[in-house]
């Protein structure tokens, strides 16, 4: 009966920080990263499981999820984890949860308003199983960051050398390449193997970042109509400057109240900042004065130096598109 909370993302792009956002509104429970989520919607896109079954997994692993996380079954204590129920801004009051039994629990699970939150990674085009799974309960939430960002490359051009290894524990879904001897992203399309191959890591960030982008908002429109879900849509930058507006929207789609609590942790996750982003490579004239300002001639030159011409104006183009598509109507 309770809504669910699905935040999607590229690595690097400030998952954490809406998630820990929206931890602070009423009755939203510490997000939950389970990779069986991301496991189950690739093999439906790889056609090795259908959409029905695929949604009725996922169904099984929030009905499961929704009683453990109540009573503390698996939640993580690690003081330096990002997961952390100790991070939670209502800590104190959930922890109370671990005295219950398992009859007392059973009986207030079922009045229980808690609001389950999973974060996912890069997971939007193939979402499908997740909106068929919870339709009108869903609350999809997209963030999407400048992808000329230097941290947010960065960062997928680090993720696309741990892909590549046969021991990597990041739960994906990926196909191993005899040729290459290296396992290679199930986003890529087995007919662009060698060409993805010869890609230099920055450049293979450049290639999933695309794939991503261009996919999301037609996958994104496409799902939530046909299951009558809710989604939002955040651009980085602007969350980080404007917080309130986008929590506020999401307090309202869940129907819940903020509050005192939730002040103190904006001021915890230190929004809003002044410049959102200080990493910004490439001048846009449609943003802001005060970002332009911080576009730096050098972090432009050595990621130029890295990258070959023809993904280069790839790189551009796909500022072109995050501003006119993304940052300026969401």
């Amino acid at each position: 009966k309770n809504k669910i909370i699905v935040t999607d993302g590229m690595m690097g792009g400030g998952k954490t920080l809406i998630c820990n956002l929206v931890s602070g509104i009423k009755n939203v429970e510490q997000w939950i990263y389970d990779s069986n989520i991301e496991r189950i919607c690739a093999l439906n896109k790889l056609n090795r499981i259908n959409v029905s079954v695929s949604a009725d997994f996922i169904k099984k692993i929030y009905n499961e999820k929704y009683f453990d996380n109540f009573i503390l079954r698996h939640t993580n204590f690690r003081d330096k984890d990002f997961s952390s129920i100790k991070n939670h801004p209502r800590s104190r009051e959930i922890i109370k949860r671990l005295k219950m039994t398992d009859k007392v629990a059973e009986k207030k699970v079922k009045k229980a308003a808690n609001i389950l939150q999973f974060m996912t990674h890069t997971l939007t085009p193939y979402a499908e199983p997740v909106f068929k799974a919870f339709e009108k309960k869903l609350l999809y939430i997209i963030i999407l960051r400048n992808p000329s960002d230097l941290f947010a490359l960065n960062s997928m051009a680090r993720w696309t050398d741990l892909f590549k290894k046969i021991d990597s524990r990041d739960g994906r879904i990926n196909f191993y390449s005899k040729k290459y001897k290296v396992n290679l992203p199930y986003e890529v399309n087995k007919a662009n193997t060698n060409h993805y191959s010869e890609l230099n890591n920055y450049e293979k960030a450049i290639y999933l970042i695309e794939d991503y982008y261009y996919k999301s908002l037609k996958a994104l429109f496409k799902f939530s109509k046909k299951y009558k879900s809710d989604y939002i849509i955040i651009p980085f930058e602007k969350l980080t400057t404007n917080p309130n507006y986008y929590v506020k929207k999401i307090s309202r789609k869940l129907g819940s109240k903020l509050d005192k609590v939730f002040l103190k942790n904006m001021k915890k996750n230190k929004v809003p900042r002044t410049f959102p982003d200080k990493k910004l490579l490439f001048t846009a004239e449609k943003i802001k004065q005060d970002l332009k300002d911080r576009f730096k001639n050098s972090d432009k030159e050595l990621i130029k130096n890295k990258i070959r011409k023809s993904y280069f104006k790839k790189f551009k183009n796909l500022e072109k598109f995050y501003i006119k598509e993304i940052f300026q109507k969401y």
